[in-house]
């Protein structure tokens, strides 16, 4: 692929800026303002007049890259900790309340008061974390939505590239991997007889988990090279 000079990337950032400030159907939105700074491509999100959040990705020049890398960076920074703080609530909340019981039937009412004050203060760190996690699931949102429209193959283009990448770090040979729209080909050659010896195709979408279809990939092409 062609190597894309500075003015060429700009070019893509407005285009890439305006499907995502494409408002049609929505009654709330951010505004979204894409820039090249040196070499990092940035990204301010802004609520009417005041900037809500800048993301800062390393600059490449493509745009499933600057979106999906604009997606990581939110993954990592925002959405991450909080699902991880939100998930370990619930076992929180399991002991908690086992150990409530216990000292109940203990009649230690200290011990009982001590754990529901736990309980709460952690119920309402919580419904706050879920909370602060909205407006970064729309970002998300937003930047998935772009890439549907402004790249219709994409998720084709990641799997492809993925079970690729597997292929030649298992040193798989005689496979070859095509993609064509919504399927991906895959075939498993003979060398010797000098023909397709059996191949399998899978049909994607915008909602196919990559590593799943990766793995299933993998374990089928392992089957038939055996």
């Amino acid at each position: 692929m062609k190597k894309l000079n500075n003015a060429a990337i700009k070019k893509l950032l407005m285009k890439i800026e305006g499907q995502l400030n494409e408002y049609e159907g929505q009654e709330e939105f951010w505004t979204y303002k894409l820039s090249l700074v040196k070499n990092e491509i940035v990204c301010k999100i802004y609520d009417d007049e005041w900037v809500e959040y800048i993301i800062k990705i390393e600059k490449v020049e493509d745009t499933i890259s600057i979106l999906k890398g604009f997606i990581n960076y939110v993954y990592e920074n925002e959405i991450n900790h909080r699902n991880a703080f939100i998930k370990g609530s619930d076992a929180f909340n399991r002991r908690k309340i086992k150990s409530l019981s216990n000292w109940n039937s203990k009649n230690n009412e200290m011990k009982c008061k001590d754990i529901q004050e736990e309980l709460i203060a952690r119920f309402n760190i919580a419904r706050k974390v879920k909370n602060e996690l909205n407006p970064f699931k729309r970002f998300v949102s937003d930047f998935y939505l772009s890439l549907n429209c402004l790249e219709k193959d994409w998720k084709s283009a990641e799997i492809h590239q993925a079970i690729y990448k597997k292929i030649r770090e298992f040193n798989i040979e005689d496979v070859g991997i095509t993609y064509v729209k919504d399927t991906i080909h895959i075939a498993i050659f003979d060398n010797e007889k000098e023909e397709i010896k059996d191949k399998f195709d899978i049909v994607v979408d915008s909602y196919s988990n990559t590593g799943v279809t990766v793995n299933n990939a993998i374990n089928t092409i392992r089957k038939m090279v055996a």
